[in-house]
């Protein structure tokens, strides 16, 4: 069997690392097991810290870090 790489792609709060984590199980046990890594880029997220984009919140007016922007990561 040949190695692969999935990509999961999706906005903040879609439901990616909660599918990941209830498949990642389900393929490490069954017929054949299948070796699974799992990595987010959570942790690559600026986080408010400078260089990551933001937005004004039409609710609060507050100025919060833009996660669903490709720039908010350090890739």
């Amino acid at each position: 069997m040949g190695s692969y790489v999935v990509g999961m792609a999706g906005g903040s709060a879609s439901g990616k690392s909660t599918f990941v984590a209830l498949l990642a199980p389900l393929l490490r046990e069954g017929t054949p097991p299948i070796n699974v890594e799992v990595f987010g880029l959570d942790k690559y997220f600026y986080r408010g810290q400078d260089g990551g984009p933001t937005f004004v919140s039409p609710s609060t007016g507050e100025t919060l870090p833009h996660n669903n922007c490709p720039e908010s990561s350090d890739n």
